[in-house]
């Protein structure tokens, strides 16, 4: 029985190797269909075309189960995602600039004059009181 096992070492961890791939490539679909109901038009028509296409790639190859052409789109829809990332990110900085300065916020951990307020400690005195206690 031990040698049987060692006899199909090889398959196994090829076997087993396909499987996650499969199911990291199911997992990325699943975000990236997420991602690009969720990104609205935070996202040019042209980035968001292009991770569709990729991601429709990817759905056909999955049904046909073959594992290295699985790996090459997996890096193909991971790099048209980083794009799109990468834009969402942007529309969300704009956005939440264009909200502070409307309403005269500053950025955080800046005075007036735009410098930073680093080190500013403030004096103060306190006491304990306890309850249960009356102060005569």
């Amino acid at each position: 029985m031990k040698k049987e096992a060692e006899a199909h070492e090889s398959e196994d961890k090829k076997k087993k190797e396909e499987i996650e791939t499969k199911n990291q490539a199911d997992a990325m679909v699943y975000s990236v269909e997420k991602t690009v109901k969720e990104s609205g038009d935070k996202v040019d028509a042209a980035t968001k075309e292009k991770v569709e296409k990729e991601l429709a790639a990817m759905k056909e190859l999955l049904a046909k189960n073959d594992s290295e052409q699985i790996k090459a789109q997996l890096e193909k829809l991971q790099q048209a995602v980083y794009e799109m990332s990468t834009q969402i990110y942007k529309a969300q900085e704009e956005a939440a600039k264009a909200t502070g300065q409307a309403e005269g916020q500053q950025p955080q951990g800046e005075n007036a004059e735009g410098q930073k307020e680093e080190g500013k400690t403030i004096d103060a005195d306190f006491e304990v009181k306890e309850e249960g206690k009356e102060n005569k």
